[in-house]
């Protein structure tokens, strides 16, 4: 991940890019755009699988009537507010 960030901020001081903007990057057209696409893409599937799956036990514990007065993550946090007596 630290990588990727610093691979994404490096894109940045390119000059053709800079110049073309994110749209030119998305295009792939470089085996070095190429490359940071395809990490953002597993990390971005990553990150979307992780809060599926977080949500899908927010939900289970819902059901199964678990109630908390503290979130432990900011999914939850969410989770809850949403379904708030008092939004």
């Amino acid at each position: 991940m630290k990588n990727l960030m610093a691979d994404i901020t490096n894109q940045i001081f390119v000059p053709i890019n800079a110049i073309l903007g994110p749209a030119f990057l998305n295009l792939g057209l470089t085996k070095n755009h190429r490359d940071v696409n395809r990490r953002i893409q597993i990390v971005r599937e990553w990150g979307i699988n992780f809060i599926r799956k977080r949500i899908n036990e927010i939900k289970s514990d819902m059901e199964k009537g678990i109630k908390k007065d503290k979130a432990d993550d900011i999914v939850e946090a969410i989770m809850m507010a949403q379904h708030s007596e008092n939004p």
